[in-house]
């Protein structure tokens, strides 16, 4: 908690607090020793895996979010959606970057104020000319289409005995040559 509340270079030291949980974890995992938390009431997720030590994380977060500004607040809460969504142990690694996230609100500078788009009139001229770009590089495409071979049909019933009459017969044909 004490590495969240200092922003000017707390997000290394709270990430490797984090990084040392799970591995920890992960250790007394190996050796059949369980590690689970006070069942924590999660909406969307299935109670076997409300004692995960994550969700322990996550009310560390929430409880330092309290006093920040509501754009923080706002960003911190949809990534905690996001990792609860279909939550199961085996998604918690490849989710984990979502907690880095908001572990990064809290403790790094973030200004909400600078615009994503400097300038929207060159963002809609690109959209518009996209289709356009597109268009001229279909136009260059060399197009070397291959057929699929065709599929060899097996012959069945009556075909099938007069194909191996005739066989049987050319057979007949070749023993006498010799």
């Amino acid at each position: 908690l004490f590495h969240l509340k200092n922003r000017n270079g707390g997000y290394t030291d709270a990430s490797y607090w984090v990084a040392w949980l799970i591995l920890w974890e992960k250790i007394n995992k190996k050796k059949k020793i369980k590690f689970e938390i006070e069942c924590r009431d999660i909406d969307s997720v299935d109670p076997k895996y409300c004692k995960d030590p994550i969700w322990l994380l996550w009310e560390i977060i929430f409880y330092e979010c309290n006093e920040r500004d509501e754009n923080t607040k706002i960003q911190i809460r949809s990534l905690y959606r996001f990792f609860r969504n279909n939550y199961t142990c085996g998604k918690r690694n490849s989710r984990l970057p979502l907690l880095y996230h908001a572990i990064g609100y809290l403790s790094l500078p973030v200004k909400f104020n600078i615009p994503i788009r400097k300038d929207k009139n060159i963002f809609i001229q690109t959209q518009c000319n996209i289709n356009l770009m597109f268009k001229a590089k279909k136009n260059n495409e060399v197009k070397t289409y291959i057929p699929p071979p065709e599929k060899v049909k097996k012959i069945t019933g009556a075909k099938q005995e007069i194909a191996l009459s005739k066989f049987n017969s050319l057979l007949e044909i070749d023993e006498l040559m010799r």
